[in-house]
């Protein structure tokens, strides 16, 4: 497959992967975590979270961004 080309296509790709966490987590139950992580932002990666409380993960919204917490 090839890599999106524009900063617009990964966010598209990231945005439709959120759906795909939503899911898996009703399809693999409350007992996985899934987490998808976006590469290019280091140091805050995590942009979805499914069943987080099974590590204590969660995201919260700070100043319009969604960040791990």
């Amino acid at each position: 497959m090839k890599a999106p080309a524009t900063r617009e296509e990964c966010e598209l790709v990231i945005e439709t992967l959120k759906h795909v966490v939503e899911g898996l987590e009703k399809a693999l139950g409350n007992n996985i975590e899934v987490v998808l992580h976006d590469l290019s932002k280091p140091g805050r990666s995590v942009v979805a979270i499914a069943n987080g409380e099974i590590t204590g993960r969660t995201l919260e919204v700070k100043g319009g961004k969604v960040v791990p917490r």
